[in-house]
């Protein structure tokens, strides 16, 4: 075994000669937020979406925060969508979980952070996390969609820190 330094990318930029400036959103950012409450029902189906708030497509996704009663039965990943303006639906195919998968909301939680983006895509934004060429400029809506359905009714607040 051996003991090593490895940095970065923003460190590696920071120490090259001539230095290289990273990203404002990984190095010096700001973190914004966006939040909402919804009110899940007893019986709400497989499928079912439940709409918190909106995120610029140029945002860096920080931590989603989530707390919720115990909905019996029901799990959850969560999404991404176009606003209702811009047609309402999942982004492609990779927006399927893009922000998290395998949520059980069974049982009651408060400010449990829950984020499954894989380490190579750990300073992507919004735009690139779904594969696009380039940041469409607009807003994607977070949106908790059930896998399972749910047997209780309650709340459910989900809060995304993003940074741009």
């Amino acid at each position: 075994m051996a003991i090593v330094t490895t940095k970065s990318g923003v460190i590696t930029n920071r120490d090259s000669t001539p230095v290289v400036l990273a990203n404002d959103y990984l190095a010096k950012s700001v973190t914004l937020h966006a939040t909402g409450v919804v009110a899940a029902a007893n019986g709400d189906s497989i499928g079912s979406a439940y709409k918190f708030a909106s995120i610029p497509s140029n945002a860096f996704v920080v931590a989603v925060i989530l707390a919720n009663d115990a909905i019996t039965s029901a799990s959850a990943t969560i999404d991404l969508y176009d606003t209702t303006a811009n047609g309402g639906a999942i982004v492609p195919s990779t927006g399927s979980g893009v922000i998290s998968t395998a949520i059980s909301l069974a049982t009651a939680t408060t400010d449990r952070f829950t984020m499954t983006v894989s380490n190579p895509n750990g300073e992507k934004r919004v735009w690139e996390l779904l594969g696009l060429s380039a940041d469409p400029v607009k807003y994607y809506d977070i949106v908790m969609t059930l896998t399972a359905a749910s047997t209780a009714a309650g709340s459910i607040s989900l809060s995304v820190l993003y940074s741009q």
